[in-house]
Parts: C-alpha cells; structure tokens; sequence
C-alpha cells in the first residue's frame, strides 16, 4: 500500500471519529437539555401543586369560617325567634292548652316545589313536631269529639302516647286545630319549615342518608316516637322542626277536587313510603273526611306583628 493510500485512511478514521464525538456531544447535549427541562417541569409541576393545595387549604379554611359563621348567625337567629315566640302571648295560650311548641319560621324566601320556584312568605309559626295521641287524647276528652276508630274504648294504643295521631281526616285535624286556636299549615308554609331557603331535598341536607327518618327504609312498619330521629344523625330541618320526613303524612290546607269528592294536599310521606316519596316537596292528596293509618297532621300559627 501506498504512502497516499495510508495517510486518505488516516484522514478519513480522523474524520469519522471527529463526527462520531460531534454527534456524541450533540445527543449528550440534547439529553441535558431535555434532562433540565423535564426537571424544570417538574419542578414548575411541584410548584403548581404546592401552590393548588396552598389555595385548596386557605378555601379550605374559608369555607370552614363562612360555616362556622353561618351557624353562629342561624343559632342566634333560632334563640331570637324561640324568644319571640316564647313571649307571644297567644303562642304561650296553645302551649298551655295543648303542649304543642311552636317555632318562628321568618319572614323571607324560599324555594318551593321541584322546580325550586321563588317564594315569598311572611313570618308564621310552625310546631316542632306533628300532634301526638296524648295531645290528641287532651282534645278528645275536653270536646267529646270522636277518637279514631283504631282506638280501644277511646283509649291509646299501648305506649304509643308520645307517637303522632294517625287514622285522623282533614276534618279531624281541622276540629282539633280549632279547639287549640292554631290552624293547619299550608302546602308552601309546610314545605318553608321542611327544606328551609335553599331548596334542599329532605330537611337535612340534598342526598338522601338512612337512618335520618321512619321511612320505609327504616323497617319499623309503623309509627315511632316524635322526635326520635333528633338525635345524632339529625333528621331535624333547618328550624329545628322534626318528622317532617317520613313517620305520618301530614294535612295541609290547599285542596282540590276529584269528581265530587274534596282532596287536600299531604305532605312529608309516612313510615309506609320510601325515599323518594319522603322528600320536602312531594305532594299526596288524601279524601277530606277519611284518615288512614298513615294520616296524621301538625299545627301553624300566625307571628305576633
């Protein structure tokens, strides 16, 4: 082989090497160039994060104290109107008659029926739960009115004083509401006291939660005590009103008719229904003159101006 022919060979491993290096050092390049980027992604990643969860907490916390707050002024509120309504001197007078305790349901709006429609009302006044057979018994015997008929010689069934009256019509509970000097609700005072402003589902809160009502999830296949589902989980509504889902339906004033025969509405369902008949703005309609095992009522009253 010629000198020439050695020293071309030489040139061009020269230059293939060089090459070589050059295009090691770019992809090495490139490789700490995509390496600081993705760290720097990462570290903008961990940022970004760190600073969602900085957000996260502060709303966190803010909507802890709006709640808080909330409460606070709803607690007040309630204390202000249990005040108002203990120094009503008409409101004191059905208390004493009957034992029934009402609660003040302020004035303002509300959202009624499925369609969550804006609805005024002016202050009035709502019993904490529906009528017992004891206060029931009171009204029975002070007027000689008729007991319902599943009653014994007149008498309670047994240890069901403290459970809300059942087989009692319209009619009844119109009789009764008379003799205490309160009436019946209407359908939209009802459905005020059941789901408060908000236009909630049931009167706790939107879902629908077991163990908040008698309803016929609960199995007892029957009524139970007033007030029974006060405690922890609270079926209670933001009055502080109970039983207003499940345990007995309750009468309303509005009406219709069907045919000749008068209806008026029901409303919060009874131990014999489910969940979604329970809900604050479903509507029944029952025959005036006939109450059925399911068919009890609570009583309302007007606010002192």
């Amino acid at each position: 082989m010629c000198l020439w022919s050695k020293l071309q060979r030489k040139r061009t491993a020269r230059r293939e090497a060089e090459e070589r290096a050059r295009v090691d050092a770019e992809e090495q390049a490139r490789l700490a160039a995509e390496e600081k980027a993705r760290r720097e992604a990462e570290v903008k990643a961990r940022l970004a994060a760190e600073e969602q969860d900085r957000l996260a907490a502060e709303e966190q916390v803010r909507l802890a104290a709006e709640g808080q707050a909330r409460l606070a002024a709803e607690g007040q509120a309630r204390l202000a109107a249990e005040e108002q309504v203990r120094l009503d001197p008409e409101i004191q007078r059905i208390r004493q008659k009957t034992g029934i305790e009402m609660v003040l349901i302020p004035s303002g709006d509300f959202l009624y029926g499925d369609d969550k429609q804006r609805v005024h009302l002016p202050a009035y006044c709502l019993a904490r739960t529906p009528v017992t057979n004891a206060q029931y018994k009171a009204f029975v015997d002070a007027t000689g009115h008729p007991a319902p008929f599943h009653w014994r010689d007149g008498g309670i069934p047994y240890r069901k004083e403290d459970h809300p009256v059942v087989h009692v019509s319209y009619e009844d509970a119109q009789a009764f509401c008379k003799w205490a000097g309160c009436r019946l609700p209407t359908e939209q005072e009802w459905e005020k006291g059941a789901r408060g402003t908000d236009g909630r589902e049931y009167p706790w809160g939107n879902w629908w939660e077991p163990g908040r009502c008698n309803s016929s999830e609960a199995g007892w296949k029957d009524t139970t005590p007033v007030g029974l589902y006060d405690r922890y989980p609270s079926g209670e509504s933001p009055y502080g009103l109970l039983d207003m889902a499940g345990n007995a339906w309750e009468w309303c004033e509005d009406w219709h008719y069907e045919g000749i025969r008068r209806c008026n509405a029901q409303r919060g369902g009874s131990w014999g229904n489910n969940s979604g008949v329970v809900r604050a703005a479903y509507r029944a309609w029952g025959y005036t003159a006939t109450g059925t095992s399911y068919d009890g009522f609570r009583c309302a009253a007007p606010a002192e101006p």
